[in-house]
């Protein structure tokens, strides 16, 4: 069985050598198009449903050209100028935040019978605690530096 999974993964990589692959604005577009998709199931209207499906359908049909494109030096350059273009507006920060935010949302979910969570008064790297209740004193593992907590519940 791993034999046949091997040989399929060999023959796609052997069909995208050469090729553009997936990027940052392919992954944009992508996004853009499941978006445009899903607030197309939200309109009941005949005429904007179908110019909303459009777009998104072109929008995905862009990301899979560029994925597949062997115009490697356009497709990067497109890329470059998506990633300025994110740089000027400042969305990339915000980007990072928002994936900070959720891994340490899907953190506290994931650990919430067992663990608590404080943030080091320092650097702001955040700590994991056992659940048991008192005070505790923890050595930060970025910045080094010692700081008491007290876990109430």
């Amino acid at each position: 069985m791993p034999n046949r999974f091997s040989s399929y993964i060999a023959k796609i990589s052997q069909f995208m050598y050469g090729r553009n692959g997936f990027d940052k604005y392919s992954g944009f577009l992508i996004l853009i198009s499941l978006l445009a998709n899903g607030a197309n199931s939200l309109i009941w209207a005949k005429i904007p449903s179908i110019v909303l499906y459009a777009v998104s359908a072109l929008f995905f049909i862009y990301a899979v050209f560029r994925i597949l494109s062997k115009n490697i030096v356009k497709r990067q350059n497109e890329n470059s100028g998506f990633s300025r273009l994110l740089k000027t507006m400042n969305i990339n920060g915000t980007f990072y935040k928002i994936k900070n935010k959720t891994k340490e949302l899907n953190l506290r979910v994931r650990f919430a019978g067992t663990h608590r969570f404080r943030r080091c008064r320092n650097c702001g790297e955040l700590l994991r605690l056992s659940k048991k209740r008192g005070p505790r004193e923890i050595t930060c593992p970025k910045c080094r530096s010692r700081q008491k907590f007290k876990i109430w519940l």
